[in-house]
């Protein structure tokens, strides 16, 4: 995640940018000053790994156990007096799309290696193969939840929330080991190291000693993170720039593309002077992508009523959400949508569906080989129809009512089939070079409107988005689970 080669070389060529440091001694230090207790942010998708530790992982994961290991990990920063704010992924932008198809890719052969193992020797598979159980992101944010931690989903970019967030409510720093804050301006950017949930080190990174060691600016890192290659910016459209910068690759990256910075005597990070630069790399820029990528981390396209705040529950329901895609939505249920999303209430599927973007799946333990059994994405692929259906008000038009006379528009601008959702899912066969086209299917639920109905029970809406949570993320146990509530 991140800055491409940019943690390792930092702790093997400029160790001194992290300092060892006691988040305790931090914390009471901060408190006997202000009389407050700070607040530290966490990105968690980084840790769960981490906080799940040595726990088998091959036969769908060891939730008790896991919870146990959740609970120390909160302990820790309770006892500290930190107040947390937990962040997790809520969307997948546009340009970091090709990013995530990459990593689902990559996890899809991890998975097939497991299934390999498995039929070979008969037994769990090697922890070298680990792969995060399935669900087990949905469920750590119900624990944490559960435990009286602020949790939310993030409603732009996860870091680039995190940073804003932070900037705007002087929070006392991040933790997170996605190497993007070490690009951001943010207060003070720690380094953790768990396992089953117990910290075992801290560190704070030093982006000033980073700045020195490389001789460039700290204002310049943004463009330093883009030419070194980042989640925005592919090893692929820089391999020629780098083949240049490095010699021909006798030369170490890092200090290469550091050392091309300081020829070009940039005063600013302008349009005008990165046109220049992307003319100089190459074709790979086109337009003005360059400087968006590097706009990305000044953040300096953010409105400032875009950076939401958490302090309570009111606050969570009033937080923005990225809509890019065009749709006439009641107001009334788009608020009610920002609310449970930004709560958690409801699983991150919903909003897209509703705004028109794509359905994307995260990997799940699919065997590929076996032709007797279908994968999954497929299996709940008619349950997903119908909730389709319903977030889409098919039902009005199965009783006759005329569909409108052009479809809306998805995030990318291109008109969407009035009642299709794009899936993005992994399965057997399926390269996801493309999105596939999914129809709704409507439920025979009458003329009650998905508006009236919100407004006439709110506890009834909950209910139905927690039976999405539990049909979209926790299907193993969707029966049991809808049975009882």
């Amino acid at each position: 995640m991140g800055v491409k080669r940019l943690l390792s070389y930092v702790e093997g060529q400029c160790p001194d940018a992290f300092e060892h440091v006691d988040l305790r001694r931090l914390a009471d230090q901060y408190y006997r000053r202000y009389n407050t207790k700070p607040q530290l942010l966490i990105d968690c998708n980084g840790y769960i790994r981490n906080i799940y530790g040595r726990l088998e992982f091959g036969l769908g994961g060891q939730w008790l156990q896991y919870l146990e290991n959740i609970k120390v990990f909160v302990k820790y920063f309770q006892n500290a007096r930190f107040e947390l704010l937990v962040m997790f992924d809520g969307v997948v932008e546009k340009k970091k799309m090709k990013r995530w198809l990459d990593r689902r890719k990559d996890e899809r052969k991890i998975v097939s290696k497991i299934f390999d193992d498995i039929k070979r020797s008969g037994q769990h598979p090697d922890h070298k193969l680990f792969h995060i159980p399935t669900s087990l992101s949905s469920l750590t944010r119900l624990a944490l939840k559960g435990l009286g931690v602020t949790v939310c989903s993030s409603s732009i970019e996860v870091d680039r929330e995190l940073y804003l967030h932070c900037k705007e409510n002087q929070s006392f720093g991040i933790i997170s080991r996605d190497t993007d804050f070490m690009i951001y301006d943010v207060p003070q950017m720690f380094y953790m190291t768990c396992s089953n949930g117990h910290v075992k080190e801290v560190q704070l990174f030093r982006r000033d000693i980073l700045c020195h060691h490389l001789g460039i600016p700290p204002q310049l890192l943004p463009l330093f993170a883009c030419l070194l290659g980042c989640d925005t910016v592919s090893f692929q459209m820089l391999s020629n720039f780098h083949q240049r910068v490095t010699s021909g690759k006798h030369d170490p990256l890092v200090p290469s593309v550091a050392g091309y910075i300081r020829s070009l005597q940039l005063k600013d990070l302008s349009k005008i002077s990165l046109h220049s630069v992307a003319n100089d790399i190459g074709r790979a820029f086109q337009d003005d992508y360059l400087y968006e990528c590097v706009q990305d981390y000044a953040c300096e396209n953010q409105e400032e009523n875009d950076v939401p705040s958490y302090s309570d529950a009111a606050d969570l329901a009033r937080a923005p959400v990225e809509l890019t895609g065009t749709s006439k939505i009641n107001q009334f249920v788009m608020d009610k949508i920002r609310s449970y999303h930004r709560n958690l209430d409801i699983t991150d599927f919903v909003l897209p569906v509703i705004t028109h973007q794509e359905y994307r799946s995260n990997m799940t333990m699919d065997d590929d080989t076996d032709t007797s059994m279908p994968s999954s994405g497929l299996v709940y692929r008619p349950i997903r129809q119908r909730l389709y259906g319903i977030l889409l008000q098919l039902h009005v038009i199965a009783r006759g009512v005329d569909p409108p006379s052009c479809g809306p528009v998805n995030a990318e601008g291109r008109p969407v089939q009035f009642g299709t959702v794009e899936e993005m899912c992994a399965y057997a066969g399926n390269a996801m070079n493309a999105p596939d086209v999914v129809q709704g299917m409507p439920l025979d639920i009458g003329k009650y409107s998905f508006v009236q109905y919100l407004k006439d029970n709110e506890m009834l809406m909950i209910i139905l988005m927690y039976r999405l949570y539990v049909v979209t993320d926790f299907q193993c146990c969707v029966y049991s689970q809808c049975d009882s509530i």
